[in-house]
Parts: structure tokens; C-alpha cells; sequence
């Protein structure tokens, strides 16, 4: 068995001067959920767009929020995931197959895990 550790971490600005940053450069969150390469392409297409339409300044204030909700949420699903607290586990378990199973849970969750605007909230 070996020790698997994550770090977590968010840049403080997405931008400084003409330097902007996306994906890995901006931020760093255990790969639970699988959302890391979609968060980064998220935010070069915002780039991207903002490019496009000529407004850059905001681009920190639009991306900073959503890259701090996924590294809370990968955090939270490694830790449920990893836990060795035989409680938790039990709980964990209980939960999954008793409530988390159900089709409402399923598909907040598959629209959660996509990164697209929740169409029910």
C-alpha cells in the first residue's frame, strides 16, 4: 500500500498584466470526479470568448469562483472516497447505495460532475 496525496491549490489572480492563466496553471485539486481537463478547457474557452469580444478585465472574477467550487468538490469526493474512519465508511456506504442511488441524486450529480448549469436550480 503506498500513501496517495493531493494538493490543493488556486492562483489568486487568473491574470496579471498581459499574462493570463488556465487549467493546471491556475489551479491544482485531486482528480476525483474527473473534472480537472474540463475546468481547463472551461476556462480557455472563456478566454477565448472574452479574446473575441474584447473584454478580458473580468475573466479573473468569472473563473476564480467555479475553479474554487471544484477543488472543494474533488476534495470532498477524495476524502468520502479515501476515508478509513470505519464509520464514515459505513455511512459512506449506506448512503451510496441507499440515497445516492436514486435517479434524482444521479442526475444532479451527472449535470454537477459536467460543469453545465444545473437546468433545475
Amino acid at each position: 500500500q503506498s500513501e496517495f496525496k493531493v494538493s490543493l491549490r488556486q492562483v489568486k489572480s487568473y491574470q496579471q498584466g498581459l499574462l493570463y492563466l488556465a487549467g493546471d496553471a491556475a489551479h491544482v485539486h485531486s482528480p476525483a470526479g474527473g473534472r480537472g481537463m474540463n475546468l481547463g478547457i472551461e476556462d480557455a474557452c472563456s478566454f477565448a470568448r472574452r479574446v473575441v469580444e474584447g473584454g478580458l478585465e473580468n475573466y479573473t472574477a468569472d473563473r476564480q469562483p467555479i475553479g474554487k467550487k471544484i477543488i472543494r468538490l474533488t476534495d470532498q469526493l477524495f476524502r468520502t472516497a479515501s476515508t478509513t474512519n470505519p464509520v464514515k465508511q459505513r455511512l459512506r456506504n449506506f448512503m451510496l447505495r441507499n440515497v445516492f442511488s436514486r435517479e434524482f441524486f444521479q442526475s444532479r450529480f451527472r449535470w454537477e460532475m459536467s460543469g453545465l448549469k444545473l437546468p433545475f436550480k
